[in-house]
């Protein structure tokens, strides 16, 4: 029988990066052009099949306005890693990824407040238009932050968003950084609840209710090349 592993990793960035875009080419394989900004928070669920192993992935759209993220808290602790999403045409996006970092870091903590250690992928997307952020620019941001995986994709043309994905899931599986089997389903609902429900709070003051949709599709790779590994 298959080894099965269960990953959260959460997706964090500027609003217009195009993190739901990629969301969606990961979950559905899609391109939606009426993609609204995300408030609060939404996952997806799919499962991948690599290396032997069964890999259940939910997948965590988080906003890209700052002042949503006490939404957040209650899920960073069981993160599993985390794609830090600029946008290659715009480099401010990549200047204000810094932010993002900061804030993801002082997110995750262990119970004793001690720095918990979480994988990061940088993703540069919309890798379809004239770039304003050369490859060597996001390497080197990696680099001088010791991020080992940086890719470059386009959600919208589908350019290496399976490829990324896959290869992050495999440095989990090298690093083996999983989380008990049994905390999942209770984790997952326990979070889905209350993140409806701050969501909800949130819609009736003026934001818009944004709900949590598992959907569970299979995508098997064999894949071994990357682009933008280091």
């Amino acid at each position: 029988m298959d080894e099965q592993k269960n990953y959260k990793i959460v997706l964090i960035g500027d609003t217009g990066t195009g993190k739901t875009s990629i969301l969606h080419r990961i979950v559905f394989n899609k391109y939606n052009n009426e993609a609204r900004p995300t408030t609060g928070t939404d996952f997806f669920s799919k499962t991948f099949y690599t290396n032997d192993t069964i890999c259940n992935l939910q997948v965590w759209d988080t906003s890209g306005q700052l002042k949503y993220w006490c939404l957040t808290d209650i899920f960073w602790r069981t993160a599993d890693a985390a794609c830090l999403v600029f946008d290659i045409s715009d480099e401010n996006s990549l200047v204000r990824l810094d932010t993002w970092y900061r804030q993801c870091k002082a997110k995750c903590l262990n119970e004793d407040l001690s720095e918990r250690s979480l994988p990061f992928m940088v993703i540069g997307n919309k890798s379809d238009l004239n770039r304003s952020v050369s490859y060597e620019q996001g390497r080197q941001w990696c680099k001088d932050r010791n991020i080992p995986l940086y890719c470059e994709v386009s959600a919208r043309e589908s350019i290496n968003v399976k490829e990324s994905i896959t290869k992050l899931i495999e440095y989990l599986l090298e690093q083996s950084l999983d989380f008990d089997n049994s905390q999942y389903d209770e984790l997952t609902s326990n979070e889905s609840s209350r993140l409806f429900q701050a969501n909800k709070n949130y819609s009736n003051t003026g934001g818009s209710k944004n709900t949590s949709t598992p959907n569970a599709t299979i995508f098997r790779s064999s894949q071994k090349d990357f682009f933008g590994l280091f």
